[in-house]
This record gives structure tokens, C-alpha cells and sequence, in this order.
């Protein structure tokens, strides 16, 4: 059988303290004499250092190109890096397309791939109002360092390049 303990004085002091401003339930019941704060000694319990929260990654807008040198960033808006990948969208349904995209852009991520272009079509232009979005998603923005529109010969308006973070090892 477990034995109930005391409460020591200190606790009893501090329970007051902690109570002072509660009303009792009972009507009738009469108040202990309220501790002045001045009196007691409480224990500041200790400050807890929070840890940095992990940010999430910034988004990139199209043609943002902070972050990259002058000339790769020159060499990459006109069009002249070498592609390391090509995916053509024309013809999906959007869900399919965004499937499609998820898993070239993880394979040719796990494949150090740096330059990607990813037609999205010209068409009634609803892959290319989420094709952004995508690029914004949690999974992906983290590895994206730029993307802009192609040139004419890569699709143009209906084509994005993706320049690709460099894997740190």
C-alpha cells in the first residue's frame, strides 16, 4: 500500500499562492488569508532555450536568380547550358502530369542531374498555372535554385527550364 505524503510547508505556501484568485464552489466558504507574493519564495522554474525552427525553403519565383553567379545565371536565362533532361507534359490530364513530374524530377534528382526542361504545352495553359505551384511544394522547392521560361527553341512560353541545387557531399 502506497502512503500518502505531507505536503511541506513551502508547498502548501505556494499551492495558496497559485489558488489565490480562484473562487471556491461551495458558497459560504470562507477564504484562507491570501499569501502575498512578497512573502514566498518560489523556484522560477528554469528558461528553456527553444531550439531554431526548422524554416521552410524559400520560394523562387520564375527568372529569380539570387543565389547563382553571373554567368551561370546568363547562360542558363538564354538557353545555352546544356539540358540534362527533357520531360514533354502535352496531351495529360493535369493529375497525370503532376505524376509524371513528381517521379522525373526525384529520378533525375537521385541522378545529380543539374539542368531540366519540362514542357508544359501552350494549350488551354492549366499546367502551366500549376507547373509554379508544383515548383512551391515542400518536396521540391528545397532543390530548386532557379527556374525561368525557354527559349523559342526549347518550347518557349510553353517550356520551363530548372536549374537543380548541386548535391553537397
Amino acid at each position: 500500500m502506497v502512503r500518502k505524503r505531507s505536503l511541506t510547508e513551502e508547498e502548501k505556501l505556494l499551492w495558496k499562492y497559485v489558488t489565490r484568485n480562484d473562487t471556491p464552489l461551495v458558497i459560504g466558504m470562507v477564504e484562507e488569508e491570501i499569501i502575498k507574493p512578497e512573502k514566498t519564495k518560489i523556484a522560477k522554474p528554469p528558461v528553456e532555450k527553444t531550439q531554431p525552427k526548422n524554416q521552410p525553403p524559400k520560394t523562387k519565383s520564375k527568372g529569380d536568380y539570387s543565389g547563382i553567379d553571373k554567368n551561370t545565371a546568363t547562360r542558363f536565362k538564354r538557353g545555352e547550358s546544356p539540358i540534362d533532361a527533357t520531360l514533354d507534359l502535352h496531351g495529360m490530364t493535369q493529375l497525370k502530369a503532376h505524376s509524371a513530374f513528381i517521379s522525373f524530377f526525384q529520378k533525375h534528382l537521385k541522378a545529380d542531374s543539374r539542368r531540366l526542361l519540362v514542357i508544359t504545352g501552350k494549350g488551354s495553359g492549366i499546367l502551366q498555372q500549376a507547373f509554379p505551384k508544383w515548383l512551391d511544394s515542400p518536396d521540391i522547392s528545397g532543390h530548386v535554385l532557379a527556374y525561368d521560361e525557354a527559349k523559342a527553341k526549347h518550347g518557349g512560353s510553353g517550356a520551363y527550364y530548372i536549374l537543380l541545387k548541386r548535391k553537397r557531399k
